[in-house]
């Protein structure tokens, strides 16, 4: 595992001590500098056990926005993801849905979060219409540009655009929030808001 470097150590310090209301939000930030590892499944639930019920508040504003929702159906749909039932399988192997619904901005849209496994990864597609993905949880790279993604960034594909991309292997499964305005193209088929394969 890669070690943060001294000086986001200092950082993380300095900000903690000047303002301890926003600790979590500067140990956020500081693991986020972490190399990727999986834990035991013990290890792993164990630590889930221990975290307060919204693990993963810190994206709430970025779900309200672009869901066009309240915070607080935010907040709900957020906390949903550590809910197994909430989950459906996806069009692409190794791929599972939690649909949600937007409101009126996002009203035709493909909205719902979505988790790849690690290792896993989506084909090439293109996009009908603009495309906002934020990361939840995981890392990915885009196989066009070459980028890497992680926890808290937020990817917008213009229109007409191509990519495909892997989840990285030795990290956790990726989870995120996808809003698709338009739809995809995938193998040739289109796949719309109403699409029965979602």
């Amino acid at each position: 595992m890669k070690k943060p470097n001294p000086a986001a150590q200092d950082d993380f310090f300095k900000d903690a001590e000047e303002n301890e209301a926003n600790f979590g939000d500067s140990f956020v930030q500081l693991a986020d500098q972490l190399e990727p590892a999986t834990p035991s499944a013990g290890l792993e639930a164990r630590i889930l056990a221990a975290l307060p019920g919204q693990r993963f508040e810190r994206f709430s504003q970025d779900v309200t926005e672009l869901l066009d929702i309240s915070e607080e159906n935010a907040l709900q749909l957020l906390n949903g993801i550590d809910e197994s039932a909430n989950w459906s399988e996806g069009p692409v192997p190794g791929m599972t849905l939690y649909h949600v619904e937007g409101g009126p901005k996002v009203e035709r849209a493909i909205t719902g979060f979505t988790k790849i496994i690690a290792g896993g990864g989506f084909p090439e597609h293109k996009h009908l219409g603009v495309e906002h993905v934020l990361v939840i949880q995981g890392y990915f790279i885009d196989d066009v540009s070459g980028e890497k993604y992680g926890p808290g960034d937020l990817v917008v594909m213009e229109p007409d655009t191509r990519h495909s991309f892997r989840v990285l292997e030795d990290g956790p499964d990726l989870t995120y929030l996808v809003v698709v305005q338009e739809g995809i193209e995938l193998n040739g088929a289109e796949i719309k808001y109403d699409s029965p394969l979602l």
